[in-house]
């Protein structure tokens, strides 16, 4: 199998300067001994650079391979994200998702991200974000697949290649505070078809 490696580029803006960006925030911090784990075999590169007029952060993570993304994007969880939608609203950060703010590389092939949110116990909310997912495909037409059951969503997105991803990902953004609230575990995995 050929390796694959997977580049994603995220930009941050801030209202000044005065205001910090997330990223130099101990909130964004995976755990120590994870990311050490990925640096130390050189699993994941990443790099950041800021703007000259010191307001946008270009943050660029390279992956070895589908598995190392599918690790960190899981590991990342449903937290994290929310905090940094909190930071985000809080400080004024421009636009949470807008169109420039992310780009994903090196995929050139069809591949699945494949969604799952575990709940503790029967979850009466699942039915509101299997419906959320829904709804997402509505403007995206990436669900190839959505299973449910009374612990479990599970949400198949299929994309032609990397600039697919890029214009059409399903993003939870819009309710991943209600997940984490609801105690949910999300796992992001990302394999060809």
């Amino acid at each position: 199998m050929t390796a694959i490696t997977i580049t994603e580029t995220k930009k941050s803006t801030r209202p000044n300067t005065s205001v910090d960006f997330y990223s130099a925030t101990a909130s964004h911090l995976l755990p120590a001994e994870f990311i050490d784990a990925f640096k130390a075999n050189g699993s994941v590169v990443a790099s950041s650079t800021v703007s000259d007029d010191g307001l946008t952060e270009t943050a660029v993570r390279v992956f070895t391979g589908l598995d190392v993304y599918s690790a960190i994007d899981t590991a990342i969880g449903l937290n994290v994200d929310s905090s940094y939608i909190d930071y985000s609203t809080t400080n004024s950060f421009i636009t949470i998702n807008r169109p420039d703010q992310y780009v994903q590389s090196g995929i050139t092939q069809p591949f699945a991200c494949v969604t799952t949110y575990t709940f503790p116990g029967t979850c009466a909310e699942i039915d509101t974000i299997s419906g959320w997912i829904t709804g997402q495909n509505e403007t995206s037409s990436k669900l190839a697949n959505l299973t449910v059951t009374g612990t479990t969503v599970r949400a198949i997105h299929n994309y032609s290649n990397s600039g697919d991803f890029t214009l059409h990902h399903f993003s939870d953004f819009h309710f991943v505070k209600e997940l984490a609230a609801a105690g949910a575990v999300r796992t992001i995995t990302y394999q060809l078809l």
